[in-house]
C-alpha cells in the first residue's frame, strides 16, 4: 500500500526541461536517487577533426536527402565512410567538467549510463573513444549485462551504453531497457544536445511516473564549430596540392586515366600543401619508392575539406568523394 502511494505521488511531478551550455547547471540536478543518462556525440565528446564529426555526418545525410534520397537511403549511403572515420578519429570532451562529474557520481554509486543514436556497427569504435576520455560507463551502470532489443531497428546495451540506432527513438528504447532489467529509477537526469530527444524522453518519463530533468545541452552549438559548411570554404583554396603515391599506383593511373584511391583513401584522399610535402614524404614514404603528383584542383571533383590535424595545430586537406583524372595532374616527380 505504501509503495503504491509513492508511485502515485511521483506521477504528479511535472518533468522539467532546461537549456544550458554550462555543465554546472546540469550537476546541480543530480542527486543520490538519480539515474544520470548521458548522450555521447556533442554532449560527452566530439571528434577532434571535421571528417568524422557527427555534424559532418548529419550534413552529408541532409545533402543526400536534398538530392532526392529517403532519410534511410541517405544514412545508409554514408555509413561505410562513417564507420571508416570512427575507426581513425580521436575525440575530445565537450567539457572536461562533465568527465570529472561522471567520475564523482560513480564514486558515490549514483547510476550513470550512456544513451546514444549511434549505430551497432560502430560499437567497438565508440567504446574505444569513450575509454580514451579516461572513463568507464559500466562502473555504476544500472545493469552489467549485454542486452539486445527489437524495435524499428535492432538496439543494444553494452558496457553501460544503450545504442539506439538512427531509426529508433531514445525514449522507446530506454523504456524497453527499463522493462528488460526490471528496474525503474525514482528520477532521471538526461543531457543531450538535441532538444527533440530531451522532450521525447520527458513525455515518456511522465507517463512512467518518474521524476525527470531533461537538459538541452548547447555547448557545441554555441561554441566554435569543428565542422561546418562555412569552415570547408573559409580557407582560400590554393590552385594546386600534392599527392604522394606508389609507383604501382602511378602505373595504374596511366592505364585507367584517373588516380585510383588506395584502400585507406577509398572515400577521401589526403592532399598536402607544398610546405607539408617534405614532412609527409619523410614520415610515410622514406622506405618505399614513390611518385609526387602535383594536382590542379580546378580539374578535380568532390568536396575539399580543410581541417586541423588531430592533436596538433597543422591544417590539412581532404578531398571527399572526389575524382582525380589524369588531366588534373600537372607534374610528376620521382
Amino acid at each position: 500500500m505504501f509503495s503504491g502511494l509513492v508511485i502515485a505521488a511521483a506521477s504528479l511531478v511535472s518533468p522539467m526541461v532546461i537549456e544550458t551550455d554550462q555543465v554546472d547547471d546540469v550537476i546541480a540536478h543530480v542527486d543520490q536517487k538519480s539515474w544520470f543518462v548521458v548522450d555521447l556525440d556533442n554532449t560527452l565528446f566530439q571528434a577532434k577533426r571535421a571528417l568524422g564529426h557527427v555534424d559532418w555526418l548529419q550534413a552529408e545525410v541532409k545533402k543526400n536527402v536534398d538530392r532526392g534520397l529517403s532519410k534511410e537511403e541517405a544514412f545508409h549511403s554514408i555509413y561505410p565512410i562513417w564507420k571508416k572515420t570512427q575507426g581513425e578519429v580521436e575525440v575530445q570532451p565537450v567539457d572536461q567538467k562533465l568527465i570529472e562529474a561522471i567520475k564523482r557520481f560513480q564514486e558515490r554509486e549514483i547510476v550513470v549510463m550512456g544513451l546514444t543514436h549511434r549505430q551497432l556497427f560502430i560499437v567497438p569504435e565508440t567504446l574505444r573513444q569513450i575509454e580514451s576520455l579516461g572513463i568507464d560507463l559500466l562502473v555504476s551502470a544500472p545493469s552489467k549485462e549485454e542486452l539486445t532489443f527489437e524495435a524499428n531497428q535492432p538496439a543494444r546495451y553494452t558496457q553501460g551504453v544503450l545504442f539506439v540506432d538512427d531509426f529508433n527513438t531514445k525514449d522507446e528504447v530506454f523504456r524497453l531497457f527499463m522493462e528488460r532489467i526490471g528496474v525503474k529509477p525514482e528520477k532521471v537526469v538526461f543531457i543531450d544536445d538535441k532538444r527533440k530527444n530531451v522532450e521525447e524522453l520527458a513525455q515518456a518519463m511522465e507517463e512512467e511516473g518518474i521524476e525527470y530533468v531533461g537538459v538541452h545541452y548547447t555547448a557545441v552549438a554555441n561554441g566554435e564549430p569543428i565542422y561546418s559548411p562555412a569552415k570547408v570554404c573559409e580557407q582560400q583554396i590554393p590552385s594546386y596540392l600534392y599527392k604522394i603515391v606508389s609507383k604501382e599506383a602511378w602505373s595504374r593511373t596511366l592505364f585507367t586515366g584517373q588516380l585510383e584511391l588506395s584502400e585507406m583513401d577509398e572515400a577521401f584522399v589526403h592532399l598536402a600543401t607544398e610546405e607539408q610535402l617534405s614532412h609527409v614524404e619523410i614520415k610515410f614514404w622514406s622506405d618505399e619508392a614513390h611518385m609526387i603528383l602535383k594536382i590542379d584542383l580546378n580539374r578535380v571533383t568532390g568536396e575539399l575539406i580543410y581541417e586541423t590535424n588531430p592533436g596538433g595545430s597543422n591544417k590539412y586537406f581532404h578531398l571527399y568523394e572526389g575524382n582525380i583524372p589524369l588531366e588534373a595532374i600537372l607534374e610528376v616527380r620521382c
